[in-house]
């Protein structure tokens, strides 16, 4: 009887397990995605000079875009670096 009810609960643990580790896993690579883009975008823009040239430019949603696009990039990277935070953390108590 034991055995039983042993099986049964593994049929449904397993898959809430491997759904877990899966989506885990998604974060953590959907974070190291974000890092790499918004970095790279940020070194390119600084580098070219294309946050600096706009931010002084005449018109005035130019220079609006900028500093948006700038502040976005710089968020979406602080996001990413704790997605990537949380989702180690979550699943090293996931597998200890």
């Amino acid at each position: 009887m034991g055995g039983c009810c042993v099986v049964v609960l593994m049929m449904f643990l397993i898959p809430i397990a491997l759904l877990v580790l899966f989506l885990l896993l998604g974060t953590i690579g959907a974070s190291l995605i974000g890092i790499v883009i918004s970095t790279v975008l940020l070194i390119i823009g600084s580098k070219k000079g294309l946050f600096a040239k706009y931010s002084v430019s005449e018109v005035k949603w130019q220079r609006i875009a900028a500093k948006v696009i700038k502040i976005v990039l710089i968020i979406m990277l602080v996001a990413s670096v704790a997605g990537l935070i949380g989702g180690s953390v979550l699943l090293m108590k996931f597998w200890k």
